[in-house]
């Protein structure tokens, strides 16, 4: 698996003024993928559900100071019903008015995650 972390694509999702977020984090995330996908933050070996996004749609979601911690590290994960391997992102620790942009291709391998 190949993770590729660096500037956003024209094809990530875009934040409106209309997106009603809660949170202190902004997470965005495609799912280009045929599945929908169940998000999870992991911190500290607990799951946290986000929410989830269709296949072939995109979703903007809040993670709030709780859900954060005190600067752990963390992950996402994301599920289908009929695969058993969560796709992960890599390990990361986000802060206040960060924005986390996720894009889930067909293949694993390419996925990729951007954090600022």
């Amino acid at each position: 698996m190949t993770w590729t972390v660096g500037c956003a694509s024209a094809a990530a999702p875009r934040l409106s003024e209309a997106d009603p977020i809660v949170g202190e984090v902004v997470l965005m995330v495609t799912n280009r993928a045929f599945s929908d996908m169940q998000l999870y933050l992991v911190r500290g070996g607990t799951a946290i559900r986000l929410g989830v996004v269709p296949s072939l749609a995109s979703r903007t979601l809040g993670i709030t100071s709780a859900q954060l911690g005190n600067g752990s590290e963390m992950h996402l994960e994301a599920r289908t019903r009929a695969d058993p391997d969560a796709r992960r992102s890599p390990v990361f620790v986000a802060g206040p008015s960060q924005r986390i942009v996720w894009v889930i291709n067909v293949h694993r391998s390419t996925d990729t995650v951007v954090i600022r």
